[in-house]
């Protein structure tokens, strides 16, 4: 069995399950879910293509700037699609983040290869990005999302009013109690990574796309981000994240609005 751990998490009307496997996504192909109405990718970016020497991006050692390196990404998205896809309603939503080099390759394998319907290239700009360059290149200050959708029609949209360029600042750190009013909560911030979502940002996408009720795939989960805004819409949620210290941030997010479980 593997293991996981649940979350009941307040939502605008009920409580909503969010369950996180602390391991690699490619374990979908293991388990028995139910469909999933939304599916939100996250990584990897490519990101040693560039002199970054994070220890937490070791595992993303694609260099875009090459055939090779491209092919070996594309080949990497493949085998998380080949296993994800299939876990998609046919009413759902894929939202595949990245860099704009890295989502132009994954542009390519989703058209050439799968039948998904491409639906808009979205936009988000930001200005406190971390100079991975360190000066040798333009400083970076956008990222790619890509919208999907499995069927041509017959899928949740909603969203005529959103704009496809979101600008909003990547999330430095956050409250624990940011959403709370009781004044006798003490103030303690969580640090993330350079690069994690805001809530700002994934809430416009899923405004348009969300099924209330319905159920939302992240497969990085990082920050817990995904989690935390499909509960606003009354979403219940599956995440995968391996790294041990990203786990650790996404419990102390979630595990603060309602008691978790480790099954």
């Amino acid at each position: 069995m593997n293991k996981y751990i649940d979350f009941k998490i307040k939502g605008k009307n009920r409580l909503c399950n969010a369950r996180l496997y602390p391991e690699n996504n490619l374990e979908l192909k293991n388990l028995d879910l139910e469909p999933f109405d939304i599916v939100i990718c996250d990584g990897p970016y490519g990101v040693l293509g560039s002199e970054v020497d994070a220890a937490e991006c070791e595992w993303d050692s694609f260099v875009l700037n090459g055939k090779g390196g491209t092919n070996s990404f594309k080949e990497y998205y493949k085998r998380l699609f080949d296993v994800c896809l299939p876990h998609m309603k046919e009413s759902a939503s894929i939202f595949i983040c990245g860099y704009p080099e890295g989502m132009s390759a994954v542009k390519n394998l989703l058209d050439e290869e799968y039948s998904l319907n491409f639906r808009r290239w979205i936009t988000w700009s930001y200005d406190n990005h971390f100079d991975f360059d360190r000066g040798t290149n333009f400083h970076r200050s956008q990222e790619t999302i890509l919208y999907y959708t499995k069927t041509m029609s017959g899928f949740t949209f909603r969203g005529g009013g959103v704009r496809d360029i979101l600008s909003c600042p990547i999330i430095k750190h956050e409250s624990k109690w940011a959403n709370d009013t009781n004044p006798n909560h003490i103030d303690i911030a969580h640090e993330f990574k350079d690069g994690a979502k805001p809530l700002e940002l994934m809430r416009p996408l899923l405004s348009a796309t969300a099924d209330f009720g319905g159920r939302l795939l992240s497969l990085f989960a990082g920050s817990g981000t995904d989690l935390n805004v499909a509960a606003e819409y009354d979403m219940d949620s599956v995440g995968f994240e391996f790294n041990p210290r990203h786990v650790d941030i996404i419990t102390e997010r979630l595990k603060g609005r309602e008691e978790c479980v480790v099954l």
